[in-house]
Parts: C-alpha cells; sequence; structure tokens
C-alpha cells in the first residue's frame, strides 16, 4: 500500500522512505511482478518513517494565488481514494450485507467519506437503501466528482422536497 502511494503521488520510494531499519539488511526496495504486485518481504521486523510531502508539493505547486476552494478540491482529489471496479463491486457486496444494521452502515459511510472519492453512479447505488437515503446523501455528497452535474444528479436522487432541503442543509 505504501508502495502504491508512491506511485500515485509520484516520488521514489528511496525519497519516501526514510530511516530505514531492517532486521535482515541490507533492505532493497521490491519490484513490481508482471501481476502489478509489489514483492515484499514477508520475513523480518522493518522500520520506517514514511513521507509522501514531497509529492504533495509538487502536485499542489502553482496553486499559491488559486481560490481557497480550488486548493481545496485539489487536496482532497490528491488525497482521496477511487475504489477501482475490482474493489467496487465487493464494496456493495458488504453495504448490502449489512441491510438493516444502521450503526454498521453509519460506519460504513462515515469511513467511506473520509477517504474516498465516489462517482454518481456508486452513490446512486448506496442510495437505493431507503432507510438509510438521506444519511448517503448527506454523508458522501462532499466526496462526490463530477462537478456541479453530478452533484445536481444526486439530489434529483431525493423523493421530497422536505428531503431535498435536509439534506442540502446536512
Amino acid at each position: 500500500m505504501l508502495y502504491k502511494a508512491c506511485g500515485r503521488f509520484r516520488v521514489a520510494p528511496a525519497v519516501a522512505f526514510a530511516d530505514v531499519v531492517y532486521s535482515k539488511p541490507p533492505y532493497e526496495h521490491p519490484a513490481v511482478n508482471s501481476n502489478g504486485v509489489w514483492q515484499v518481504p514477508h520475513q523480518g521486523k522493518l522500520k520506517i518513517t514514511f513521507s509522501i510531502e514531497m509529492g504533495m508539493e509538487a502536485a499542489m505547486r502553482g496553486m499559491e494565488d488559486a481560490p481557497f476552494a480550488d486548493v481545496l478540491a485539489s487536496h482532497f482529489d490528491l488525497m482521496r481514494l477511487r475504489p477501482s471496479f475490482r474493489k467496487v463491486i465487493p464494496m456493495f457486496a458488504q453495504w448490502r450485507s449489512m441491510s438493516g444494521m444502521a450503526l454498521e452502515q453509519l460506519v460504513f459511510l462515515d469511513a467511506l467519506s473520509k477517504d474516498f472519492c465516489l462517482t454518481y453512479p456508486q452513490i446512486d447505488i448506496l442510495s437505493r437503501d431507503k432507510a438509510m437515503f438521506n444519511d448517503v446523501i448527506s454523508r458522501l455528497l462532499h466526496c462526490l466528482v463530477g462537478g456541479q452535474t453530478a452533484r445536481y444528479l444526486v439530489l434529483m436522487l431525493t423523493p421530497s422536497i422536505g428531503e431535498f432541503v435536509w439534506n442540502l442543509r446536512n
């Protein structure tokens, strides 16, 4: 996961990993196999300091005079993950398996809202649980990618004016 983060931020592992202490020296950064999997060691203890600060600085360069809303949007796009197609299917299966368990679903929504960018179709599928509809919209609306058009489409899913206003306020 840390090596994938290095790739996403375009930071070399040698730069991102500092203070490397490995119980079976010397530590060499692993390579990616033909399936795209990092071949990390399965034995020994590794102690590191991991920092992607240089990658974040490079990505945000040139935004010094930009409006704060644009800086914040860039930061969220950079830091939040977009679940791949292979990961979305199990995510929806997990959501469906929690149907009727309101507390678990709220925790799930809170986790999604902090770490992921979601698309309109993804929020549409999550909002099909009518008991959780308002919670899905109010907790995930800020994670939506696609600008005002996607926001409009998500809000149009709302079945009544009262729920529409409630979702806008929350």
